[in-house]
């Protein structure tokens, strides 16, 4: 049936003849209502075969069409709803978020030695155990991220469980309370944000993933010790956790660690996280213009060409009979300090022992150097299975003995264990400064013209380790290849 349309009775020669008529034996001039209705009339004159479209016929058009688009509607709707973050914020509700606004951290009092202590012996074991199981490889690890993620962990374990991570943790004789205040310290110390110069962002999370159970207690911990947000996903809509997982590290670590996980072992039911972004400007930034490529000896004999940066002027340094170490400050109180063994070689456990010495630079005294130092950018993951377990954290693999019950009211009933744990890390240092980033991932399963005093040229592996005023290590590494792109895996 043709729809009535107001243009074709208009344009009809029969409609205007009749229209005229109707209009010449009218006066006054009618109104618009009456010329349509006159024009109506002329219509069904002239096709009395064809009514028109009543009103009524036409409301019921228009809910039929509205009924026909909102069925066509629902596919399109449901691929929209999967390629937005609506299916995200239906699938994710965030149980938790950090209760202490960031913009009041920044004047927290001094770390107990006793747990810079620990930050210094574990990530020196850890670096020492890597460069054995990969000799000539380069290394890079974030003590302050491996033992956050750590002991977040150990906040959910009791009993022998928990003794075992503490010792492994090297926390000595630091009690269960003191270690969770001095994490909450070290995050508000350590955490700097907003500058242009200098930036240390840490931030933790927990993910419950379809509904496993926590404890309320736990959550306080992690919240109130650790500023984590706690996650609850669900996959019942489809979403994928990991990528969930995986938008948030990127998010934390500014794009430097793009993807954290590769996938999730069908018995995972929690995943503890811990992200660390670092950025500092030299205080001294080194001359592009001095930057050229020289020889780096690499410790199987063999030469590579990196780009070497050069500089020169008064320095902190420290040199032992076993190497010489030297302070690169950053702004607001942060520096690298690099360290070239007077023997060359592969980095092993024998020279581990220098590392925590090392690290208390703020005494050392200073002197004229001139510095040569090769340009690296490199990422590395981490497996820290073997090496945890090494260090005496057993029980907490095993999911017959393992005990989380202050982590999950049903810990013991599934078995919960640590299934998997590795660390993800990069780093690009340049004539401007530092960026370096690390993601550990805790997998819960169920079931001028100067006069040196000595001349620096870093042509050889050396170590390097990025710390706080206070000696904290947020980063650790061993430059083996200055022209490598990736670490040991």
């Amino acid at each position: 049936m043709k729809k009535d349309r107001p243009e074709d009775r208009e344009n009809r020669p029969e409609i205007r003849e009749w229209a005229e008529r109707l209009r010449r034996n009218r006066t006054p001039e009618p109104e618009p209502q009456a010329v349509r209705a006159t024009q109506d009339a002329a219509w069904d004159a002239v096709q009395p075969g064809r009514p028109r479209w009543s009103p009524r016929r036409r409301l019921v058009l228009a809910v039929a069409t509205l009924l026909v688009v909102a069925i066509a509607a629902v596919p399109l709707g449901f691929v929209l709803f999967r390629s937005t973050g609506l299916q995200e914020k239906l699938s994710m509700k965030v149980k938790v978020d950090p209760s202490m606004p960031l913009s009041s951290i920044g004047s927290a009092s001094s770390i107990d030695p006793r747990y810079i202590a620990s930050l210094q012996s574990l990530g020196t074991q850890v670096l020492a155990g890597l460069a054995q199981k990969n000799p000539g490889k380069n290394q890079l690890l974030s003590p302050v991220s491996l033992s956050m993620a750590f002991s977040l962990c150990m906040a959910g374990a009791v009993g022998d469980t928990q003794e075992e991570m503490r010792r492994a943790l090297q926390y000595g004789d630091l009690a269960m309370p003191a270690i969770l205040s001095q994490n909450r310290l070290a995050y508000e110390s350590l955490y700097r944000r907003g500058s242009d110069l200098i930036e240390v962002l840490i931030a933790n999370s927990v993910w419950c993933l379809d509904g496993y159970p926590i404890q309320d207690p736990y959550l306080d911990t992690a919240t109130k010790d650790f500023y984590s947000s706690v996650r609850s996903v669900s996959s019942t809509l489809g979403v994928d956790p990991v990528a969930l997982m995986n938008q948030w590290v990127k998010k934390q670590t500014n794009g430097m660690i793009p993807k954290a996980i590769e996938q999730l072992d069908p018995r995972t039911v929690l995943v503890l996280i811990d992200a660390v972004y670092f950025h500092g400007d030299w205080a001294e930034p080194f001359n592009k213009l001095f930057t050229k490529a020289t020889d780096f000896h690499r410790s199987d004999g063999t030469v590579v060409t990196p780009q070497t940066m050069f500089t020169g002027g008064d320095f902190q340094y420290r040199e032992t009979p076993e190497a010489v170490s030297v302070v690169l400050p950053y702004f607001d109180g942060m520096a690298m300090v690099l360290t070239l063994p007077h023997q060359g070689g592969a980095f092993d456990a024998s020279q581990q022992s220098l590392v925590p010495g090392l690290l208390g630079w703020k005494d050392w005294e200073s002197g004229r150097i001139s510095i040569a130092l090769p340009k690296f950018n490199y990422s590395a993951t981490l497996p820290l299975d073997g090496i945890m377990q090494s260090l005496g954290m057993k029980k907490a693999y095993l999911k017959e003995e393992a005990d989380f019950s202050a982590m999950s009211p049903v810990a013991l009933e599934t078995q919960l264990h640590i299934g998997t744990a590795f660390q993800k890390t990069a780093i690009d240092l340049n004539e401007k400064g530092t960026v370096a980033s690390a993601a550990t991932v805790i997998e819960m399963d169920a079931g001028g013209v100067f006069e040196p005093l000595m001349t620096l040229d870093f042509n050889r592996p050396f170590w390097y380790a990025i710390v706080d005023k206070q000696g904290v290590p947020l980063f650790m590494g061993v430059v083996e290849d200055p022209t490598a792109t990736e670490g040991a895996a």
